[in-house]
């Protein structure tokens, strides 16, 4: 595999797993108030 291909499957990657985690962070309070509750 060409490197240009290693760095645009590591970018997609990297991207997914930050809007995961973005997403997860917005969604932490909504999840810990309904617990509590």
């Amino acid at each position: 595999m060409s490197v240009q291909c290693f760095l645009v499957f590591l970018s997609f990657w990297h991207g997914l797993f930050l809007l995961v985690v973005g997403w997860a962070f917005f969604n932490a309070p909504l999840f810990l108030s309904d617990r509590i509750i």
